[in-house]
């Protein structure tokens, strides 16, 4: 029972970070409205994944993400759509889902500091035949420059404790 309802939780946030998303999307076409269209919006990276249980190796992070709509203010709010990989000698982890991104720095800063969170679906694969997916999510910090490089630690809980842990990566957003 208890699963059942952290599952209808997730999959409510899911709804509402995604609801989010397309709405920003039509209104970023709308200045108007308080969003306005992301400069450099395709962001890649990679790094390494740290699982706090179980299998204790570090993974290998990649993942790629798309800045849909920022607010108007100052320090604005930016809604993307991400898709992450984790993997290691068979075994992989693929996230799909929405974030929201806040900037603790102004926007025209040479250097901005970050947080948000993310929600989503996570497809585990094992090298032994295993599949499972979930709801999940992740919480993360970065310093992105003006150049369009950035580094970013996040907290990723794919619904399952086996699977959880830290990533820390560097990227370009182009």
């Amino acid at each position: 029972m208890k699963t059942l309802m952290v599952k209808a939780v997730v999959t409510s946030a899911v709804a509402a970070i995604l609801g989010g998303v397309f709405i920003g999307s039509a209104q970023a076409q709308d200045s108007d409205k308080g969003t306005l269209k992301v400069e450099k919006p395709i962001r890649i990276k990679i790094g390494g994944f740290f699982p706090s249980e179980g299998d204790s190796d570090t993974l290998f992070h990649a993942g790629i993400a798309y800045d849909i709509a920022k607010t108007k203010a100052t320090n604005p709010l930016v809604y993307g759509a991400f898709l992450d990989y984790y993997g290691k000698d068979g075994n992989s982890l693929f996230g799909l889902g929405g974030t929201i991104r806040g900037y603790f720095t102004p926007a025209v800063a040479m250097t901005r500091f970050y947080g948000g969170v993310g929600l989503g679906a996570y497809f585990a694969d094992s090298d032994g035949g295993g599949n499972e997916t979930n709801f999940g999510g992740k919480l993360f910090a970065g310093v992105e420059l003006n150049q369009g490089f950035f580094g970013e630690v996040d907290y990723v809980y794919p619904g399952t404790n086996r699977a959880a842990g830290i990533g820390a990566s560097v990227g370009y957003r182009f």
